[in-house]
């Protein structure tokens, strides 16, 4: 192997928080110390996929946390440090694309929600 097992566990730092707080809902002491590690790659995963939530619901699992990841990687000592957003695997639902001709990014209306209304 390229990298052993216990190089590659010291490659990454799982970090416990609430992901649709401000810095995860750290306390300021833990927030601060991780804005101080050269971190090159933050990595969002969390979300939900239930079809049954409310919008109001939906929309704090899947966006505020995707807000509130952006906003922490910004904060971090290293500027060039990349968001990497994973999605769900329901996005596209049963439509595949490749590597040539990917799928297309198509936004919706989320009527008869108000996004601003939703944020407030």
């Amino acid at each position: 192997d390229f990298l052993t097992n216990l190089q590659k566990a010291s490659l990454v730092r799982v970090v416990e928080g609430d992901v649709t707080l401000l810095d995860c809902g750290m306390h300021d002491a833990d927030a601060k110390s991780i804005r101080a590690l050269n971190i090159s790659h933050v990595f969002h995963c969390a979300a939900a996929v239930s079809f049954t939530q409310t919008m109001e619901d939906a929309a704090v699992s899947n966006i505020t946390s995707s807000l509130q990841m952006r906003s922490l990687t910004r904060k971090l000592s290293n500027k060039n440090a990349k968001f990497v957003y994973i999605s769900t695997a329901f996005v596209h639902g049963c439509e595949t694309g490749t590597k040539t001709e990917p799928l297309p990014e198509t936004l919706f209306s989320l009527h008869p929600y108000d996004t601003l209304e939703l944020y407030k």
